[in-house]
């Protein structure tokens, strides 16, 4: 007995003139559309002491917020905590104080210029990101390297270059609580920082000037 039919069962047409549209890779920091996950996302500000930007995949370390009183200067505008923001959000630097991923979703305010075509947000300016547990499946850089693990289990051990900010192997006491899923080979696009210029711009994963590949990852 065949173990597949010699037909194919599921074969589709389409009539000419109607709408086709498809899809390939993804983006940075732009979290896979689940109907679960949207009330996974989280929203926090960029903390007054970060000397860069954020933007969405940078690995972040949530601190622990502070919610005014009800005092004179709160109700007359004037208290520095006036209103509620959430967590302030520092670029993590070690395996000991990261506690999820910037993310792109709902960025409504962050900032474009002609110079810098992907979005950030500076100091002070709201983001949206993910924690650990949350399940959010995310894109982010990774070193090219784990090419490699294509066909692997997802429960590898992993750890994140805080350096180049990309997902690295893991090592004895330096791994981080993701599942590896896919990589993209082509069609994703990365965020880009030029050091000298301080623009940010997407750039192509298949782009022979990338240092990263794109994988996606499930926190």
């Amino acid at each position: 007995m065949a173990n597949t039919p010699s037909f194919s069962p599921y074969a589709t047409t389409q009539a000419s003139g109607l709408f086709n549209s498809s899809t390939t890779g993804a983006i940075q920091g732009l979290m896979v559309a689940d109907p679960a996950a949207r009330y996974r996302l989280s929203i926090g500000y960029v903390d007054q002491e970060e000397t860069l930007p954020m933007w969405g995949g940078v690995a972040v370390s949530e601190r622990i917020g502070r919610i005014p009183g009800m005092g004179a200067s709160v109700n007359s505008g004037t208290s520095p905590n006036n209103g509620r923001m959430g967590s302030a959000l520092k670029r993590a630097t070690s395996t000991t104080d990261i506690t999820g991923f910037a993310l792109y979703d709902h960025a409504n305010h962050m900032v474009i210029t002609p110079s810098s075509r992907a979005p950030q947000a500076f100091p002070g300016n709201s983001i949206g990101f993910a924690r650990f547990g949350s399940n959010v499946r995310v894109p982010v850089p990774a070193d090219p390297a784990l090419l490699n693990q294509v066909g692997q289990l997802t429960n590898g051990s992993f750890g994140w270059d805080f350096q180049n900010q990309r997902l690295v192997a893991g090592s004895s006491g330096s791994t981080i609580p993701v599942r590896l899923l896919e990589v993209y080979e082509t069609g994703g696009l990365l965020v880009n920082y030029d050091q000298t210029t301080g623009s940010l711009n997407w750039m192509r994963s298949d782009d022979p000037k990338a240092s990263s590949v794109l994988v996606l990852i499930q926190l």
